[in-house]
């Protein structure tokens, strides 16, 4: 689970945890090219020897990942921390790969969501009309995906007002 700002006590100490690098139980480090920019990743772990308040007893793994990559354009670096707990007791090759894909379903879904539908800029006042139009979103994104559409802003230019085809893709 990601440990973000605002939790601010449990973020305090797992900053206190990673303090010092070098009582990592395990570490990884990756250097790669995405998206036409160089990125490093280091992935610290670190044990719960009781550090973190009674409310957290079955966090066993504390982890730290740094990033740090090419600004786009600029050849200037950007460094990132994100700190996460967690219950198993994985290595730190273990957490890097399980944080990645996560961000791979992230990005291929929410990312769509926010982007292609703006969905973090609408105001509703009432959160079951929310949760109910990010369902809807969700069997947009299922469908155009089913039928073959890899983007979906291409699948809706595809098939906005023309209803016979909208039936169609849905039949």
């Amino acid at each position: 689970m990601a440990v973000k700002k605002n939790q601010k006590i449990l973020y305090n100490k797992i900053q206190v945890i990673c303090k010092d690098k070098r009582k990592a139980s395990s570490r990884v480090k990756r250097k790669e090219k995405n998206k036409g920019r160089q990125e490093s990743r280091q992935v610290y772990v670190f044990k719960n020897k009781g550090q973190i308040d009674e409310d957290w007893s079955d966090v066993k793994r504390v982890i730290m990942v740094e990033r740090e990559r090419e600004a786009k354009g600029e050849g200037e670096m950007e460094t990132e921390t994100a700190y996460y707990i967690s219950s198993y007791e994985g290595s730190a090759e273990e957490f890097m790969s399980g944080i990645r894909q996560h961000w791979s379903i992230e990005n291929g879904l929410h990312y769509v969501k926010d982007v292609t539908f703006n969905e973090d800029k609408k105001m509703y006042y009432n959160g079951k009309i929310s949760k109910t139009m990010s369902v809807i979103f969700d069997i947009a994104i299922n469908i155009f995906r089913k039928n073959g559409y890899k983007y979906i802003p291409v699948g809706i230019r595809a098939v906005c007002n023309k209803v016979d085809l909208i039936m169609k893709v849905i039949e």
